[in-house]
């Protein structure tokens, strides 16, 4: 059994969700009063489920090959990376196949709503491309001449060419609070980036995204995100490909400071409360192995 797909893309750039605290009704036995009290607001959509509700918004826009914008219209993999930049931010491969290779598979018993789903129409694995529903459904972008639609992957046509399933391939690893208790910040994996979010802690309302490209398809494994002690940078480390890669942001606007490599992989870093250097600690790489355990220490 795997875990809820929609938890990491929640993390990353979906919505932070802070759970509040409904009054329940009690029972009275004084006289009605004349007023009426207004309605409770119903709480927001998390991030999984504004997906779904945006993507469904899309139905009846027109195909078009190589399209990636809902005013002129979409092809599969351009109406899935649409939904997933615009709801959650993040910025998927360009292609279907691509995408299915960013991603982590997925058993078809186990689909989740949000998953991605993979078919062969075009003679070739993974051609197309859509999003999973529920219920044996899924929306998507089909070809030339129709618009964007809901369809069940059980129908004989799409169950015959069904190759798989996935993930956007986003995962959260580390989060940090800033010293004002005012920010919260996290950091992960989407696709072949680092992602960092920061949110606002008493509301959840996402701030920024920044997203950081390593080189090709390499390997992005963004380890700890800490921020400095005034609270006005966001320091992370991990590795990119076969790099130890540190990032400085500006905590506030999102701006990238400053962006550190070498051949290694970061783990760890903590920030001096005194002096704010950054030091950020992994392994060293000498040809194809890790050879030493290094210790950097960067100016913040």
């Amino acid at each position: 059994m795997r875990p809820n797909l929609m938890f990491p893309a929640l993390l990353l750039a979906g919505v932070l969700v802070v759970q509040s605290a409904w009054p329940q009704a009690t029972d009275t036995t004084s006289a009605p009063s004349q007023e009426q009290e207004p309605a409770a607001t119903p709480p927001e959509l998390t991030g999984g489920q504004k997906m779904i509700a945006d993507a469904l918004n899309l139905v009846g826009i027109r195909y078009r090959r190589g399209g990636s914008d809902a005013e002129t219209g979409f092809d599969c993999s351009g109406f899935v990376g649409y939904v997933f930049r615009e709801t959650l931010g993040l910025v998927l491969p360009r292609t279907s196949r691509d995408i299915s290779q960013a991603g982590t598979p997925v058993d078809k018993s186990e689909l989740q709503p949000g998953d991605l789903v993979f078919f062969n129409t075009m003679r070739r694995a993974f051609s197309h491309v859509g999003i999973y529903l529920g219920d044996h459904l899924f929306v998507h972008a089909p070809r030339p001449g129709q618009t964007v639609r809901v369809e069940d992957i059980r129908d004989r046509y799409w169950a015959r060419r069904y190759n798989g399933a996935g993930s956007s391939g986003s995962r959260g690893n580390s989060l940090a609070v800033s010293p004002s208790g005012s920010m919260v910040y996290v950091t992960g994996a989407a696709a072949h980036h680092y992602a960092t979010v920061a949110y606002n802690a008493a509301t959840g309302t996402r701030q920024w995204v920044r997203q950081y490209t390593g080189p090709g398809d390499s390997i992005v494994g963004p380890r700890q995100v800490a921020v400095s002690p005034r609270g006005r940078t966001v320091y992370i480390t991990g590795a990119i490909g076969g790099d130890f890669t540190t990032i400085a942001y500006n905590a506030v606007t999102g701006s990238r400071r400053w962006v550190r490599r070498q051949q290694g992989a970061g783990y760890s870093l903590a920030v001096s409360p005194v002096s704010g250097t950054v030091f950020a600690t992994g392994s060293s790489k000498r040809g194809t192995r890790f050879r030493d355990f290094t210790t950097i220490a960067y100016h913040g």
